[in-house]
């Protein structure tokens, strides 16, 4: 009996193949390649930076929102957050974490980088406060940034606003870690050198037993909000949340 596959069989076969492994580059591409190109271009913290001046100027505020993003880079997420501010008068300069974490950067390069950052953006903008903001990844290294800052960088600092933050983190983007448990560093020490009342934490009612927000030595206000790692993808509303604490903060 001849079992030897038909031509036509083989032909699909390998078509199959094919259109498979092209579907997977384009998704590869779609979720990453704006940050490869980045990456590609340069090394330097500026190819990861995406601006976003306010779009509401009659609402223009002394305030810019500096926002670290998730490993996955510049998602919806960012981009939702950032435009509902903008909307409401805050720009935002966003920071891409796949293309600037792609390489080690230590926390004391990634701390002088956005010392830098304020500098340059206090002289674009005339801004003279700040609001560090950051998801997942970018939440993560926040409070080793924030504490590597210069005294008076930090007084220009007026909230902390962490989302889906956990209790590690690492300084480098590792295809691993989106699959694997990799090493992190604690980050909790460094949370509770932070003024408690600048930060806010915010998490997913689905993460809540793993939440860095909801950790025993936790300071700060914490805010669980119903859904899991995206909070459901209802993300105007979260950006309500965060514009109503720095409106509370600054009330002060």
């Amino acid at each position: 009996m001849n079992t030897k596959p038909k031509p036509k069989i083989k032909y699909l076969t390998r078509l199959l193949v094919a259109l498979s492994l092209l579907m997977l580059g384009l998704l590869v591409w779609f979720f990453w390649g704006n940050a490869f190109i980045r990456w590609f271009k340069d090394d330097s913290h500026k190819n990861a930076l995406i601006e976003l001046a306010a779009t509401n100027t009659s609402q223009q505020r002394d305030t810019a929102v500096i926002f670290y993003s998730g490993d996955g880079g510049w998602r919806e997420i960012d981009q939702v957050i950032a435009k509902e501010m903008g909307e409401n008068g805050y720009s935002t300069v966003g920071i891409d974490t796949l293309a600037y974490y792609w390489h080690y950067k230590s926390p004391e390069q990634s701390t002088q980088e956005l010392a830098q950052i304020m500098q340059d953006y206090r002289q674009k903008w005339g801004v003279k406060r700040f609001v560090l903001l950051g998801f997942s990844f970018g939440a993560d290294v926040l409070p080793f940034l924030y504490n590597g800052l210069a005294a008076a960088d930090q007084a220009q600092v007026d909230a902390v606003i962490l989302l889906s933050f956990s209790r590690g983190t690492i300084f480098e983007i590792e295809i691993k870690s989106w699959f694997n448990t990799v090493q992190e560093i604690d980050s909790m020490p460094q949370l509770v050198k932070i003024p408690q009342e600048k930060i806010l934490c915010i998490y997913g009612s689905e993460e809540a037993s793993e939440s860095g927000c909801t950790a025993p030595e936790f300071i700060g206000t914490a805010l669980e909000i119903k859904g899991g790692h995206h909070f459901d993808e209802d993300y105007p509303n979260l950006a309500k949340k965060i514009m109503s604490f720095i409106k509370a903060i600054k009330s002060h």
